[in-house]
């Protein structure tokens, strides 16, 4: 009997550990990617690209174009890490995201800055893997 329950107590940890690891890799693997948010004020258009790469680091890209055809865009790095479906990124600034129900990452200090997975297709920043 001691045997029988040695046995149901390992598996049932090896399946706990085995699961957690999985959700981990899904999480991650949905998350890496190009991510946008594009929002129209006025005569300009701002565009906020996060890139999510692989060893935990990224790039926050904010572009402005006018009416005029005048551009100006800046590229900063971050780290980043996920737990719960909760992403902290670290950069200039420390912010954290969350995805939503439709599977777009919300900031959670400000609501309106919503974003959507445009491409998981980062190579342009990172080069092929």
């Amino acid at each position: 009997m001691k045997r029988v329950l040695k046995f149901v107590v390992i598996a049932l940890l090896l399946l706990v550990v085995t699961s957690c690891t999985k959700d981990v890799n899904d999480a991650e693997n949905n998350l890496r990617g190009i991510w946008e948010q594009v929002e129209v004020v006025g005569d300009q258009t701002n565009t906020l690209q996060l890139v999510f790469g692989k060893k935990n680091t990224g790039f926050e890209i904010n572009k402005v174009e006018f009416d005029s055809g005048e551009i100006t865009s800046s590229a900063s790095p971050f780290l980043w890490k996920i737990a719960n479906d909760t992403i902290e990124v670290i950069g200039t600034v420390k912010a954290t995201y969350q995805f939503n129900v439709d599977n777009e990452l919300v900031l959670v200090s400000d609501e309106g800055v919503v974003l959507s997975k445009i491409s998981n297709d980062y190579s342009k920043y990172y080069g092929k893997e």
